[in-house]
């Protein structure tokens, strides 16, 4: 035998109920119905439905204020958007407006290579070229001087040699001196011009009669008589000729000590010179010291 579920819901209420024994052949034939729901599961449901439409309520007022800011911040974003824009617009014309102007613009330079004149408190500086200038005048003037100075030499000498009158001589006479003139170059010529200033020409600096002679002046001076031009200086001037030995040396030709003193040899193993202070131009007849060197010009 069968219990349907009619006959077992009076139990779970605990109501007691008589079971009923249904034959299993009527199971098939019954209609099966339903119950009605109770009270509580009414309320249970209406309490449900209640809450579904609290929260649907809330759910749409929540969405609407959100709709409502988003609509306020699209109503000033808006604006401001594009007031921002048409300021980047301005500018950007205007960025644009000074690079066309900056195009048409001519930018003209000065070459940079070329020598710069620089003015400065009503002062220009001196260029690289003047100073060059300058210098290269400087050292032409100063080889014009040199050459200004020999020439004048050489003019004194010869003047002095074609002049048949002297200046006093040293010792404080005051009369004055009468000289041959220059001989034409030959040993003889030079012995006979250099031996008239013999006790009259004091030692000196000097390399003219009128004032007073070093050795290389007195020698200098003679020479310039028959024409041959010599450097001051001793070792100048014995440099100037060919060195010979006293054997082959004659009247006329220089004797010199390298460093010391040079006069002019006698032919005979003697010389003439201006010997040094408080003498005048001597002949040193056969006093020759040491080893000299004999010099032919």
């Amino acid at each position: 035998m069968l219990r349907t579920k009619h006959a077992i819901e009076p139990l779970k209420r605990g109501r007691r109920s008589t079971a009923v024994a249904v034959p299993s052949s009527a199971v098939n034939s019954i209609d099966v119905v339903p119950p009605a729901p109770s009270e509580r599961a009414r309320r249970r449901r209406s309490e449900d439905a209640m809450s579904l439409r609290a929260r649907v309520r809330r759910i749409t007022a929540t969405g609407g204020v959100l709709a409502a800011c988003m609509g306020m911040m699209v109503a000033f974003a808006v604006p401001a958007q594009a007031a921002q824009t048409g300021v980047f617009d301005g500018q950007f014309a205007a960025h644009n407006r000074l690079l066309q102007q900056l195009e048409a613009q001519t930018l003209t330079t000065t070459n940079i290579s070329a020598p710069l004149s620089v003015v400065r408190d009503g002062v220009k500086a001196t260029s690289q070229e003047e100073l060059d200038a300058a210098a290269e005048e400087k050292r032409l003037e100063q080889e014009r001087a040199a050459e200004a100075e020999r020439q004048a030499e050489l003019a004194n000498s010869a003047s002095v040699a074609s002049s048949d009158s002297g200046a006093s001589s040293g010792s404080g006479g005051s009369s004055p001196a009468t000289y041959a003139g220059p001989q034409s170059y030959s040993g003889g010529g030079v012995i006979g011009y250099a031996s008239q200033f013999v006790g009259v020409v004091p030692y000196g600096t000097g390399n003219h009669p009128s004032d007073s002679f070093s050795c290389d002046g007195y020698t200098q001076y003679v020479f310039a008589g028959v024409g041959i031009y010599l450097p001051r200086g001793a070792d100048a001037q014995g440099s100037m000729g060919t060195q010979i030995s006293q054997s082959e040396a004659v009247a006329g030709d220089l004797v010199w000590w390298p460093g010391q003193h040079i006069g002019i040899y006698d032919g005979a193993g003697g010389m003439y010179d201006s010997p040094d202070w408080g003498r005048t131009v001597q002949h040193r007849q056969g006093s020759l010291w040491g080893s000299p060197v004999f010099v032919r010009l």
